[in-house]
């Protein structure tokens, strides 16, 4: 990724996937320690047909795919704020190049 891409700041590509430098980050569920860093793996043309079956529309689809791609629960990719969002997109836009 470019350093002219603003996104080069907060997503680093690293052996696995990428890592994703969160603004706010999020509590995951159970505990009171805030996560400012997300990991996210490539994702599979098989992990985008998983989503679209489990999905009734574009939303949810985005959703169960970038859980399935970072490990996060639903709840806690829907806590975000809409900046940290963006950067978990930003993410998975790495691999779309």
């Amino acid at each position: 990724m470019s350093d002219k891409n603003p996104a080069a700041k907060f997503v680093k590509e690293t052996a696995e996937g990428v890592t994703i430098t969160l603004q706010k980050g999020y509590l995951p569920a159970g505990t009171d320690v805030r996560v400012t860093e997300v990991d996210m793996r490539e994702p599979m043309v098989k992990d985008q047909m998983i989503a679209r079956k489990q999905a009734a529309d574009d939303a949810e689809m985005e959703t169960a795919l970038l859980c399935s791609l970072t490990g996060l629960l639903p709840t806690e990719l829907e806590s975000l704020t809409a900046r940290d969002y963006a950067r978990i997109q930003a993410g998975y836009n790495f691999f779309m190049d």
